[in-house]
Parts: C-alpha cells; sequence; structure tokens
C-alpha cells in the first residue's frame, strides 16, 4: 500500500476542517470503498468527516476517545430504505421456506432443520397462498415437526407468524393487542397464526436474538 495515498487520504473532505476528532478507531481493517485506498488500518472521525491511514497518522489528530477493533472489520454505514436489512442479514441462518410449493414441503424443510436445546427455531417465506392446494397453517402441524422446540416463521410478506404450540405457551394467553390479529379456532383457541401487531409484539418479547447470531 502506498503511504502517499494513505497520506491523501488522511485529509479530512473539507480542505479547513478542524484537527480535534471526536473518536478515533484504530488496530482494524477499514473498508472505504474509494479505489485509490480500498483499506486502512485506522479511522479518524471529526463530526461529519472522516480521515482515514495506516493509523500512525491518526494519532497526530487529538482525540478524547481511541477504540482499539481488534482486527474487525468496519464498513460505511448502511442507510436502510426500508429494507430490512437485520431481519434479513439474521434470516440467512433460519429455515428458508420461501417457494415451497404445499405445506407438507414446508414442514418437510423444518422437520429437516437442526435445533439447539433452549434455542428457538426459526424461519421465514412461507405464504399459504402459494401452497397447493391453499392450506392455512396452524400450530397443530407445526407441532408434528418441532416436537418441544419453540418455533417462530416469519411470512413471506413480513407481516405475520406462524408458532407452535411451544412457542405460544410463552405467552401464557397474552396475544391481542390493538393493531394486531390473532387467528382462532372455532372453540376460540389460536391456531398459531398471529398478524401485524400481534405478530411483531410476540417476536420482539420472546424470541431473543443471541450474542453469536
Amino acid at each position: 500500500m502506498c503511504a502517499g495515498k494513505e497520506r491523501r487520504w488522511l485529509v479530512l473532505r473539507r480542505r479547513h476542517a478542524a484537527r480535534l476528532a471526536a473518536v478515533i478507531l484504530e488496530n482494524g481493517i477499514v473498508r472505504t470503498l474509494d479505489p485509490s485506498l480500498p483499506t486502512s488500518r485506522a479511522l479518524a472521525i471529526a463530526g461529519p468527516l472522516v480521515a482515514g491511514g495506516v493509523g500512525v497518522h491518526e494519532s497526530a489528530l487529538a482525540s478524547p476517545e481511541t477504540i482499539d477493533l481488534g482486527g474487525r472489520c468496519v464498513l460505511p454505514a448502511f442507510t436502510d430504505s426500508h429494507v430490512h436489512f437485520p431481519t434479513w442479514a439474521l434470516a440467512q441462518r433460519q429455515v428458508k421456506l420461501d417457494g415451497c410449493g404445499s405445506l407438507e414441503e414446508a414442514l418437510a424443510r423444518v422437520g429437516a432443520a437442526e435445533t439447539q436445546p433452549g434455542r428457538w427455531l426459526r424461519g421465514y417465506g412461507w405464504r399459504d397462498g402459494d401452497w397447493s392446494p391453499p392450506t392455512e397453517p396452524t400450530k397443530e402441524t407445526l407441532d408434528e415437526v418441532t416436537g418441544e422446540t419453540p418455533a417462530l416463521f416469519i411470512s413471506k410478506d413480513y407481516h405475520s407468524v406462524w408458532l407452535n404450540s411451544a412457542a405460544l405457551a410463552h405467552a401464557g394467553g397474552d396475544l391481542e393487542v390493538k393493531g394486531g390479529v390473532v387467528e382462532r379456532d372455532e372453540q376460540g383457541e389460536p391456531t398459531g397464526i398471529l398478524r401485524e401487531e400481534a405478530a411483531w409484539r410476540f417476536r420482539d418479547r420472546y424470541v431473543v436474538t443471541t450474542q453469536d447470531e
């Protein structure tokens, strides 16, 4: 890597920017998305302005806070234009139900998934209108392939969840919420399908994302 390029990239984007950085990130891999200097080991941040380099140059910018990245990677911020990026990222490790042509195919995928003690089984992408024949999913059908492992599957449009009995037990019957829909059978029992606010509140209350995820 050319030291000259590093020094030029170090210059803050405004020629007369203050020399006091709010925070310095060092000892990491900074991917700048700048072809002239694709990576850097440190980054100085002063409000909306940033500067990068091999590490020694940033130390010349006084800063009240220095963070040791410990080799971690830093990327430019993501702007989420309603793409649910965190949800999508987490879903990459979950059971994928999109593309299933029937309830039986969806259940087969769920049944083949690995489970871990104490953890929820999660997935996304189901849409009963895509199944032949169209079949309303229920907690009973999900129970057959999940047993006592709590399971939650988000629909293709992300506005409904399909739960098994072990998952529903976490709520203790507290499912109703303004703006939400709790699908119920003829006896008034929850079928396992929650929609809108009922779905989101259940997920946020009971389904915990672990630190390693």
